[in-house]
């Protein structure tokens, strides 16, 4: 745009000048007239030739208004020719300083755009490095423990979506993990073992365990421990065996039942209707994520 402005301009000149001969050759002519007419008025005479002499310059300056009203004409039309490129010049300069303006504010680097894309930015056209994992399957370099979640580490870095998988081991998470495999938890000791445990239930905050076990004295009189259960939440419960009756002999058993947030221990019987609660005595109770 520059350049038609430029020669448009250069046109402009060459006719400005041309213009400007004719005005100088005009004058010069009306000048030769008045001459001549100041010739016949002294002459008083009328001198045929003086008179044909005026009559052509009068048409050779008739023609050259002609000429200079058209190249009159002609700078106006090329005034407007320039004055719509200017615009043309001043509206693509806009946009380039608001092209450079976006471009500076483009944060992205190389490791941020997919490999082989591209982008555009102040310095150029910028290819992308981040290595593409969409659909892939990767294994997690470390997993680790904390609190009631398991850390991941994905291996590298790079673009993952939804199809995208990663890999534990078992093994790893039998290591690495303690509470999702393997690990008993201490929750709750019986600090009186020594006296009956009648029914009860214990409130307990079971909800990263899959169970708990229990563990019991046979009777009041021991002290060792005699049976161990597990018994998972939200079941139907399982029965701690233990030793009572009037001979301190006979089999007992008591229902333990757990939620997501208690233990119920039920009485403990002889047979099915002879309650002896100073028989399988609840000693510990732990959490684990253990499966039967």
């Amino acid at each position: 745009l520059e350049t038609l402005i430029n020669e448009k301009e250069y046109e402009i000149s060459n006719l400005q000048s041309t213009i400007d001969n004719l005005n100088n050759e005009l004058i010069t002519l009306r000048g030769e007239k008045e001459e001549l007419q100041n010739q016949l008025a002294l002459s008083n005479t009328s001198n045929s030739e003086l008179q044909e002499k005026i009559n052509e310059l009068n048409g050779t300056i008739s023609t050259l208004e002609s000429s200079i009203e058209a190249k009159n004409n002609e700078i106006t039309v090329l005034n407007g020719e320039k004055a719509d490129l200017q615009t043309a010049l001043d509206n693509k300069t806009a946009e380039l300083a608001t092209l450079n303006e976006n471009l500076g504010k483009v944060t992205a680097a190389t490791s941020d755009v997919l490999n082989g894309k591209t982008i555009l930015t102040s310095s150029g056209l910028v290819t992308g490095t981040m290595a593409n994992k969409s659909g892939a399957t990767v294994t997690a370099s470390t997993i680790t423990e904390s609190g009631t979640n398991a850390l991941i580490t994905i291996p590298s870095n790079g673009y993952y979506s939804t199809s995208s998988q990663i890999i534990v081991p078992i093994e790893t998470i039998k290591n690495e993990v303690s509470d999702l495999v393997g690990e008993l938890t201490l929750l709750c000791t019986n600090s009186n073992p020594q006296n009956s445990f009648n029914s009860q239930t214990i409130n307990l905050d079971l909800s990263k365990y899959s169970g708990i076990i229990v563990d019991c004295y046979d009777k009041t009189s021991s002290s060792s421990i005699y049976s161990k259960i597990y018994v998972s939440l939200n079941d139907a419960g399982s029965y701690l065996i233990g030793r009572g009756g009037s001979t301190g002999d006979h089999s007992s058993r008591r229902l333990v039942k757990a939620s997501n947030t208690s233990v119920t221990f039920e009485n403990a019987y002889i047979y099915s209707n002879e309650q002896v609660n100073s028989s399988a005595i609840p000693i510990h109770i732990y959490g684990t994520n253990l499966k039967f």
